[in-house]
């Protein structure tokens, strides 16, 4: 009787110890900035929102994984910060692992998109910001100078006739190229690239498809727009460029309507400075006046640090422009409208001088 009862103890017991709950896993989260980017881009991720019941989140250890491919990039520690940088394109699936104090581990997974870089704004739009209503002439002293600064005047004139062509006639293919730089592309199954979205231009929804391939020892970039109605994927600009993107081209269709080569514009930039100039070449097949150009800089020099050469192939004229961005002094030299081939100068005040 005696060994009977110690047997139902034993099993009661096992019983109960059986029935205790397992200890829970910790919970694995993170955070991840930015979920695309270039192989120009670090990606930092940020485990701090993992949690665990018993052991506080301080104490919590982490290790990532940056590939997802079953080896363990880095140690166990409890630092929930960490960045990265790839060397290839693609999704890449990154992979966080937590361990609490009594060892129970719990996993969690995000993508990071690495697509090809898209070249910079600045390498298809020209900045005339320096001569047009947002510029040197604006303050209230300053304009009422501009009548009586007949070398900055000139100048400013000159660069105005060109910032209303150009803006006139890129409007839609520049808005569609700004707003590309702010979403997410998903790659295809042939390695390409799409940017797939709807932008505004003009107060009319268009949407625009940016289409970037690795093309030899480059990129290269299609940008095809659609308007409701109006017109359907027209491939507005096309370019190429060398893949540390410091140098390429864009030619620029006319219209849907005039479906025609436009603009060649050929650029070049040192990442990380200003220096930069970017060329726009009238390519019209059968115009007078295809050839023609304006051509914008930001150079190194201690005096005029910026400028714009404009040729006009029909009068085979060249009006050169200098000035210094800081400064806003400057020098102008156009042998048709001076009658002389000397500089014309200004100072900081935009009042004529002689030139130095």
């Amino acid at each position: 009787m005696k060994n009977r009862q110690i047997k139902l103890l034993l099993i009661l017991l096992f019983l109960v110890s059986g029935c205790e709950q397992k200890e829970a896993d910790p919970t694995a989260a993170f955070s991840l900035q930015p979920v695309s980017g270039t192989l120009d881009t670090v990606f930092m991720v940020d485990a701090s929102a993992s949690s665990d019941e018993q052991t506080a989140s301080a104490a919590l250890e982490v290790r990532w994984d940056w590939t997802s491919d079953g080896n363990w990039d880095s140690e166990w520690t409890t630092e929930k910060t960490a960045t990265h940088q790839y060397t290839t394109e693609g999704a890449h699936s990154i992979k966080l692992a937590v361990r609490d104090e009594d060892g129970n581990t719990a996993q969690q997974s995000e993508i990071a998109t690495v697509a090809l870089p898209i070249p910079p704004l600045n390498t298809l739009v020209m900045d005339f910001s320096d001569f047009d209503d947002t510029g040197i002439g604006q303050s209230p002293t300053k304009g009422e100078q501009v009548m009586t600064s007949a070398n900055w005047g000139y100048a400013a004139a000159t660069v105005g006739i060109w910032n209303i062509v150009i803006t006139v006639n890129l409007v839609i293919p520049v808005a569609a190229f700004t707003a590309a730089f702010e979403q997410v592309p998903e790659q295809q199954p042939d390695g390409s690239w799409i940017w797939s979205y709807q932008f505004m231009s003009g107060g009319q929804p268009h949407m625009a498809q940016l289409v970037g391939n690795l093309d030899g020892d480059g990129f290269h970039w299609d940008m095809y727009i659609t308007r409701d109605t109006q017109y359907l994927e027209f491939n507005w600009f096309s370019g190429d460029c060398n893949l540390l993107l410091t140098s390429g081209s864009w030619t620029l269709n006319r219209s849907p309507n005039e479906p025609e080569p436009y603009i060649g514009i050929a650029w070049q930039r040192t990442p990380g400075t200003e220096l930069a100039d970017i060329r726009y070449t009238n390519i019209i097949p059968g115009s007078p006046a295809n050839g023609g150009f304006i051509h914008h800089g930001i150079v190194e020099d201690p005096r005029y640090d910026a400028f714009y050469n404009i040729y006009g192939i029909v009068e085979d004229r060249l009006i050169e422009i200098e000035w210094s961005r800081m400064g806003n002094d400057g020098q102008v030299r156009d042998e048709v409208h001076f009658e002389d081939p000397d500089w014309h100068c200004w100072d900081q005040l935009l009042q004529d001088i002689d030139c130095q």
